[in-house]
């Protein structure tokens, strides 16, 4: 919706202009950031063909060609949007519209090239079918519009002014049937003929500029409300709009309706289906009923008067009310909800209703990802994608009780409402070691079913250790047969797996290992004084292959209303690519280079690995310094095997200008003091420079890091600057190692975690 993307370069404008320090997402994810028909004689075995298709499952990448949005630069999107500068217009709009193309087209680039948004996949295939259909008789229109698929489990969709209708997986999910698409579609493509997105930026500009004036001193509350009240009326002026577009179709009206319900229920799963808490348990160990609540929450949109204001969209209820006057007045005889085909229909929803179910496990929302994995597994047993999915969750839930962090990953179920809420209290009521014994039987019972699968292996063997860190001494707690009389469950949650011998053998070894840890394990007290150690001497890592991970580059300039430089900050990233080159050739460096910056048509092999790894390191990220297994082990480890080395470096810079405090005081004292007078002037027209670099090399197939290294030099981002830093990071990369050195971990013999 045209608000969500000018709210966004909003945001990361503001965000910019309030750091101090420079706040960094390692990879571009962090930028944000939703065939025929079937005869009827053959329904049933239909659904048995479909659920085949879906087992075994492989997540959606793109596909070949790669489309030109992806291969033009932001300074190439933004000389194609001037073109739409009206010569008869004056300065300041002038101004403020070329200030919304260069940032529009600026975040655009690193949204596309965030590994999130996907092409020529059957989900955009579909969509773009559907638009095809919208647009049959607006030939240029339909030229003027792309259409792709967001991984993404929020329930959104948004227009960009250059033609581009993003749609996330999550809103996708939700649809009932594709006439409500359809709508969906329509709405997105009115903002796009009727420039909303850039509407709404001047908009904002010119709410910003007169704030002082119109809001008694610039509340920003004021500010805030005046912004979404013009929202609002965007919002529903392409509501109108799009519904004229639907009506030329032979979409039912009724699916209007229904999309309004759907965004209204948007915080709620795809689906009704109660919970049943025998998902989560075993043979020996089972729930008491009141792990279970008796009544759920019932979900309430209904905006109050207090936030109102605060929406960007009116509420869904209200917009359908609008529109009911129009609806009411037409005949729905002959209107279908399928035109493309409900077969069609269905097989892309359960692709995007998988995506999304995967997409909470990344976000961390696991309890959300086991209720849409048990629904799935409803329509589609024994799953292993499903399956898998749901150990992955169990295991993150209980790797975070471990660590002491359990509430940074769940929500109190109060706040949830619908059949998920059980899932919310079923975890909540759970002990600590309830959590981890559920993960562990669920995990070693699907292993037992896939016993190639390296990841599930490796889940298991951390969860034993994890149980001799934290609760259980040795395997003689558990009783390996009988059943519970005693009222202790804990001691017979087992029972069934210790008849198993490779589970009593490694659940053996695992604990006395865990058990040793508990005991010898010492807190690090000393990290701080470790990496300026590193700084002063340096890191010899020897190193003798590589890989470069889309190396990014920023300059920020404090003194400026817009800080981030955009274009600056995309050339001097490919300047800054071009060193890193050349100084490895220099040193003789075996290296691979994987960069967004300068992909081709053909290069979609190089775009689908840096989605993997974006995906990867952005988990890392969300985990911070608590080490779990990745949910995309399989596929990192895929990527260590092409590229013939398992060690992966991110790599970054960020210039910033800031003005010099106290210009004024400095300059009073040289007018004082003569003779220091050209030292004050020149103090205080220069500004304060400074150059932020990081590095972090990873190895991949431990998942662990060989070092994380941040480099703080007070001078500005000069040429010979840059070729010091980067053959300094390169020759260190590659220099053998002559003693041990503080702070950098030594190679792990393990695997992760």
């Amino acid at each position: 919706m045209a608000w969500d993307f000018v709210n966004f370069i909003f945001t990361m404008r503001e965000l910019l202009k309030s750091i101090h320090f420079p706040v960094l997402s390692v990879s571009r994810a962090a930028f944000w950031l939703g065939g025929g028909v079937l005869p009827l004689i053959l329904m049933l075995a239909g659904g048995f063909l479909r659920a085949q298709e879906f087992d075994p499952y492989q997540r959606l990448r793109s596909v070949a060609p790669m489309p030109e949005d992806f291969l033009l630069n932001s300074l190439e999107k933004y000389q194609l949007e001037l073109v739409n500068l009206d010569g008869d217009e004056g300065r300041k709009v002038r101004k403020a519209k070329q200030e919304f193309f260069v940032e529009s087209s600026y975040y655009i680039n690193q949204l596309l090239l965030s590994g999130k948004v996907l092409f020529n996949d059957p989900v955009s295939e579909y969509v773009s079918r559907v638009g095809d259909y919208l647009l049959q008789d607006q030939p240029t229109l339909r030229s003027q519009l792309r259409f792709y698929a967001v991984k993404s489990p929020v329930a959104n969709a948004f227009a960009t002014n250059n033609g581009l209708i993003l749609i996330n997986l999550g809103l996708i999910a939700k649809l009932e049937n594709e006439a409500q698409l359809a709508y969906v579609l329509s709405h997105e493509i009115s903002h796009y003929v009727m420039k909303h997105p850039l509407d709404i930026f001047l908009e904002a500009r010119n709410i910003e500029r007169n704030a002082n004036r119109i809001f008694n001193r610039g509340s920003l509350e004021d500010m805030l409300v005046a912004k979404n009240n013009y929202s609002r009326e965007k919002e529903q002026e392409a509501d109108l709009k799009g519904l004229e577009m639907y009506l030329g179709t032979r979409y039912d009206l009724d699916a209007v309706r229904g999309t309004f319900d759907v965004l209204d229920r948007a915080q709620l799963p795809f689906s009704t289906r109660a919970f049943d808490k025998c998902f989560l348990e075993s043979a020996h160990l089972r729930f008491p009923d009141t792990y279970l609540l008796d009544s759920l929450t019932v979900w309430e949109s209904r905006p109050t008067a207090e936030n109102e204001a605060d929406r960007t969209h009116p509420d869904p209820e209200i917009r359908k009310q609008i529109l009911e006057s129009a609806l009411a007045k037409l005949d729905n005889t002959g209107r279908r909800r399928w035109v493309i085909g409900e077969a069609s229909f269905r097989r892309i929803q359960t692709i995007r209703r998988f995506e999304s179910a995967f997409q909470h496990l990344a976000k961390r929302e696991y309890e959300e990802a086991i209720y849409a994995a048990f629904d799935l597994l409803q329509e589609h047993p024994g799953n292993h994608f499903l399956k898998k999915i749901v150990a992955q969750a169990l295991y993150g839930i209980a790797k975070y009780t471990n660590s002491g962090k359990f509430w940074d990953v769940h929500t109190d179920y109060v706040a949830r409402s619908g059949e998920v809420q059980q899932v919310y209290h079923m975890v909540e009521k759970m002990s600590d070691e309830e959590r981890n014994l559920t993960a562990l039987i669920y995990i070693y019972r699907l292993l037992r079913e896939q016993p190639d699968d390296v990841e599930l292996r490796l889940l298991c063997r951390d969860l034993m250790e994890e149980l001799g860190k934290h609760y259980f001494a040795d395997i003689h707690y558990f009783a390996h047969e009988g059943d519970d009389t005693t009222g202790n469950a804990l001691r017979y949650a087992l029972t069934d797996l210790l008849q198993d011998r490779q589970f009593v053998a490694w659940m053996t070894e695992s604990l006395e290992k865990g058990g040793k840890w508990k005991r010898n394990h010492q807190p690090r007290t000393h990290h701080a004084a470790e990496q300026e150690e590193i700084a002063l001497k340096g890191f010899n890592l020897g190193l003798d292959r590589i890989v470069f991970v889309d190396p990014f580059y920023q300059r920020v300039d404090y003194r400026q209303q817009r800080a981030l430089q955009y274009v600056d900050s995309e050339q001097n990233e490919a300047l800054m690519i071009r060193r890193m080159r050349t100084h490895s050739k220099k040193l003789d460096l075996d290296y691979h280079l994987l960069s967004s910056n300068d992909l081709r048509k053909e290069d979609i092999l190089t775009f689908n690995d840096l989605s993997i790894l974006s995906e990867w390191i952005d988990e890392k990220t969300l985990h911070e310094d608590l080490r779990l297994v990745s949910i995309n082990h399989n596929e990192v480890q895929y990527l260590v095997e092409k590229y013939q080395t398992s060690h992966f470096v991110w790599t970054g810079a960020i210039s910033l200008t800031a003005p010099k405090s106290g210009k004024g005081m400095n300059l009073f004292a040289g007018i004082i003091l003569v003779p220091f007078y050209p030292y004050a002037l020149f103090n205080a027209v220069n500004p304060n420079h400074s150059t932020f670099f990081y590095t972090m090399v990873y190895d991949l197939k431990t998942g662990t890091y060989q070092i994380l290294f941040p480099k703080f030099i007070r001078m500005r981002d000069a040429g010979d600057v840059m070729n010091s830093v980067i053959y300094d990071l390169l020759f260190q990369i590659k220099q053998k190692p002559t003693v041990p050195q503080a702070g950098v971990r030594p190679h792990p013999t393990t695997t992760e975690p």
